[in-house]
């Protein structure tokens, strides 16, 4: 999603720009004038690595290169909820847990594995993967 901008309350913009890429799991460029800053490419990852590339501003507008990969952030929509699946069968399966009658007491090992560790964040609940039309 391409968001080309002209605006100078970039903190607000900021927290709608991030919660849209990790709602709509999806890559955005936003594009703001060097006068206010907060030109980016943001995608659905963790916290930390979720600024792919990131500008505050400055005197000149300039042109900033940054690369994504589409293809991995694919990969993880159509592989993220088999992968629940398996952890949750997987934990359920595992024979040192806790208490049986609850799956919320996982097993030390269990609890080491759940959620293995993706730069990419999974896909929100009820995501449909398949193609957005503009028309």
């Amino acid at each position: 999603m391409f968001v080309p901008q002209l605006n100078r309350d970039t903190n607000y913009f900021s927290s709608i720009v991030t919660s849209a890429s990790r709602d709509l799991h999806c890559f955005i460029v936003q594009t703001n004038t060097s006068i206010y800053g907060d030109s980016r490419i943001t995608g659905p990852f963790r916290t930390e690595l979720k600024n792919i590339l990131q500008i505050k501003g400055g005197i000149n507008d300039v042109v900033i290169i940054g690369e994504v990969d589409v293809q991995k952030l694919q990969e993880k929509q159509r592989n993220n909820e088999n992968e629940i699946f398996k952890e949750v069968k997987r934990c359920l399966d595992c024979k040192k847990r806790i208490n049986k009658k609850s799956a919320h007491d996982p097993c030390k090992k269990c609890r080491n594995n759940i959620h293995t560790q993706s730069d990419i964040k999974g896909t929100p609940p009820n995501f449909i993967r398949g193609n957005i039309s503009l028309n």
